[in-house]
């Protein structure tokens, strides 16, 4: 559903649309071989192509063992194997030559121009910062911060390679992909804001909401397993004793923190599994709930019941998000609010 929402250290920063956006430009750029890229370019709100003629392109390339760069390139030399995408219609044509003629000109800046200004260039010149700069609005502000903290990447990779140019930086950005790096999420969070807030319990300390909804109460997740340190320090070196439950209590203290953001009302979730997969639920051993909890309620320490995801509520999981809710309306100081039996009825149940 569209809920209004926002969030504060969860998730990753290169998942956000507009980062996407500037990452798929440069691989593009930067890696004429990676298709991936090159499918979310022309996929994107710059280069809006058909998506059904997009993935036959895509499907002609890899079944020709070809890449889309290739593809889009030859397309117009018709004939031959190429011959089954004569049912392109013009405008698809009309946006792939707008995409190549455009890869052609960055390629051409990006030989004597740094990567920060070969972006800029792309930015401004596809009208996307005019875009996000047209209507001034929170998502849109959001998507501007998040630009200026990707910029932020390329300027720390400007002052520490030895060459700044586009192939040079992709090759950096996969590294740091690959080592784990989610981004420098910029402080978008406004405790203000009349939305529903997404916190890790780190980023809820200090902060107050009249309903807070805590997840993930089982074992292993909360308190989650400890892991030990990669290179232990020698018992003779550490000042202190360090107690062997050290971790859970200082789990139980972050529970706790959690516990106390609720001003009015406190829901505390688990589920009996965390797969995606039906096959996993049937093999895999049924979560407990988390000890904190049943600490918390003042509850015996027995496992306490979990329900367990139907087929139909399995699939109900990839519904699209496209239910639009109607706006909420405000009623006035001197207003009154009428409402039908069955209305009510609705309600109670």
């Amino acid at each position: 559903m569209s809920i209004p929402h926002q969030g504060s250290g969860i998730g990753s920063f290169y998942q956000n649309p507009e980062v996407q956006l500037a990452v798929a430009f440069l691989k593009s750029l930067g890696d004429l071989a990676d298709s991936l890229a090159l499918y979310q370019l022309a996929a994107s709100d710059v280069y809006p192509l058909d998506p059904l003629y997009l993935q036959k392109l895509n499907t002609f390339a890899k079944r020709r063992n070809y890449t889309l760069h290739h593809v889009f390139t030859h397309l117009e030399d018709g004939g031959g194997e190429y011959a089954i995408l004569d049912d392109l219609k013009p405008k698809s044509r009309e946006i792939i030559c707008q995409i190549m003629t455009d890869l052609n000109y960055y390629l051409e800046l990006a030989k004597n121009h740094s990567t920060g200004e070969v972006l800029h260039r792309f930015l401004y010149r596809s009208n996307y910062i005019n875009y996000l700069t047209h209507e001034e609005n929170e998502a849109n502000d959001r998507r501007l911060r998040n630009l200026a903290a990707f910029f932020e990447k390329l300027v720390i990779f400007k002052n520490v390679a030895e060459l700044d140019r586009v192939a040079e930086f992709v090759k950096h950005l996969d590294l740091l992909r690959e080592s784990g790096d989610q981004g420098v999420e910029p402080n978008n969070f406004d405790p203000e804001l009349d939305a529903v807030s997404i916190l890790s319990v780190h980023k809820a300390k200090g902060l107050e909401f009249r309903v807070v909804f805590l997840i993930g109460l089982v074992v292993d997740k909360f308190p989650v397993r400890e892991r030990r340190e990669l290179l232990e320090l020698p018992a003779g070196l550490l000042k202190e004793e360090v107690a062997e439950n050290s971790h859970v209590a200082e789990e139980r203290r972050l529970f706790y923190v959690g516990l106390t953001r609720a001003e009015e009302e406190l829901f505390l979730s688990s589920a009996a599994d965390y797969s995606l997969s039906v096959s996993d639920q049937t093999t895999k051993r049924q979560r407990k709930v988390s000890p904190f909890v049943v600490e918390a309620l003042g509850l015996p320490k027995i496992d306490l019941p979990m329900g367990r995801r139907t087929s139909l509520g399995q699939i109900a999981l990839f519904a699209p998000n496209d239910m639009a809710l109607p706006p909420i309306r405000k009623l006035k100081a001197d207003e009154q609010l009428a409402l039908s039996f069955s209305q009510v009825e609705d309600y109670l149940i």
